[in-house]
């Protein structure tokens, strides 16, 4: 069999026509790929940007809701003690479910024991009673 008939030559042609085909569709392929690979990231970037600005916002109006519980606008000075205690003793259930909490500690300037809802702390191990 000679190399230059022309039975070969339309066989390499073939198989060479074949080879560029394969090479032109695992390009064309990945090129598609990488195209959906950074459209789902732009996509999941901005599900979480979205996602993080909700729970700022959330955030930022359970804080505002909890300092309308913590300050009281009497000539612009905050509460004392036993106004927050009053406040705190009626919307304590709100506040726990609102925020997920199990225990909150109130401390005050006056040097007095900090203030407890929930669930209270076993008192210190090396604590004098």
């Amino acid at each position: 069999m000679r190399l230059h008939s022309l039975r070969v030559k339309a066989s390499v042609f073939s198989l060479l026509l074949i080879v560029a085909m394969c090479l032109f569709f695992i390009l064309l392929g990945n090129g598609s790929m990488q195209s959906l690979l950074e459209k789902s990231r732009e996509n999941r970037y901005l599900t979480y940007q979205y996602q993080i600005s909700g729970l700022l916002n959330q955030s930022r109006e359970e804080l505002v809701q909890l300092s309308d519980l913590i300050v009281l606008w009497r000539g612009g000075t905050s509460a004392s003690p036993e106004i927050l205690r009053g406040l705190f003793d009626r919307q304590w259930e709100y506040v726990q479910i609102s925020w997920g909490l199990e225990s909150l500690k109130l401390y005050t300037n006056d040097r007095q024991p900090p203030i407890h809802w929930g669930v209270h702390p076993a008192p210190d191990a090396g604590a004098d009673t």
